[in-house]
Formats: C-alpha cells, structure tokens, sequence
C-alpha cells in the first residue's frame, strides 16, 4: 500500500492543522478540508456527543412533515392493489426465484385448494369445532389445533376427498393416536 500523500515528508507536515475539539478539549493534528471548514472533532465519540439533544429548526421540521405526508411511519407507501396483482402476477410460476421446473406434488395442489379449504371448513362447522374423540374445544383459557381427518384415506378414495361424510374434526394430539392406530391395525392385517 502507499502512504499517504505528505505523511512522512515535513513538506506535508506544515499542512497538518492543530485543531482543539470543542468537546474534550484535547488537541489533535488533521489535514485541511477540501469543505469551507476543516474536521472539528478529534473523535466520532465526540461528534456524537455533540449531536446529543440537537433539535431540528421549526422550518426543518415543518419540511419533513410535510414530504411524509400520506405514507406509512417507516415504511414508505403502501402499494395499490392493483400494483400488489401486478407484482403477483410477474413473479408466478416459472419467473419465480423459487421456480424449481414445475415440481409440486399433487397432494399440495389440492391441500392448498379452495375446495379443500371449504370442505375443511364445513367439517368444523358441523362438528361445532370440537374434537369428536376427546371432545377438546378451543376456550376458557386454552387453544386447541383442529384437524379435518378424512375416514377413508385421502389418498386411497380420491373421489371422496370433498365429502363432508368422510371428514371428522380432531384436535392435534388426536389426529396423530388415530394415525397410529390405523397404521398399527394395517401391521396386524
């Protein structure tokens, strides 16, 4: 590396400004600016310090109101619906950083499913939101995960996966036992 331009040469040296910091009072040596005013703290410790309860002038602050009125506190201007589609719609599928050539597993595609999503929902409502095997409901100071279990396997009787009959709502912790069992009752067969 090269050293800096005048900093072993005494040539250099006389240009070097004796500076008294305003703020610890010590003395230091800094070379002129290319601003009107030259460096007048010898530390950042101590421009900090002496920013510490500055106030902007009524004409400033009266100018930064003004220039954020209308947009959220922090994080700048809500987009429009219409620009949230667009923005939607120019990162689906294949334009996507997390395309992966078009690999989703059926299953996800119908989980993920308005038809599904209902047929969960008709479920619950039906069962009035209670586990049908413990009884479980979400309340009185306790929150319980519902599940929507399908009777007949999901993968098994696909042109019954959207049958409220084949649905039964469980809590979480019941909705792994009946998996078990039905796994365990297989093994035995």
């Amino acid at each position: 590396m090269g050293r800096r331009k005048g900093s072993k040469n005494k040539k250099g040296m006389e240009k070097l400004l004796q500076i008294q910091c305003p703020i610890c009072g010590s003395t230091f040596a800094a070379y002129p600016s290319y601003h009107e005013t030259p460096r007048k703290f010898c530390s950042v410790a101590c421009y900090r310090k002496s920013r510490k309860g500055w106030q902007p002038s009524d004409e400033t602050r009266q100018k930064l109101c003004e220039s954020r009125k209308g947009k959220r506190p922090g994080l700048g201007l809500k987009p429009s619906p219409e620009h949230r589609k667009k923005l939607s719609e120019a990162l689906k599928g294949s334009k996507s950083y997390l395309w992966k050539g078009g690999v989703n597993p059926e299953h996800d595609s119908i989980r993920k499913s308005v038809e599904y999503k209902i047929w969960r929902e008709q479920v619950y409502k039906r069962d009035n939101y209670t586990c049908q095997r413990c009884g479980s409901k979400n309340g009185n100071g306790k929150a319980i995960t519902l599940n929507a279990h399908h009777v007949q396997l999901f993968s098994k009787e696909p042109e019954q996966r959207f049958e409220v009959e084949n649905g039964v709502t469980l809590c979480r912790d019941c909705h792994i036992i009946t998996h078990i069992e039905n796994k365990q009752q297989k093994e035995v067969i």
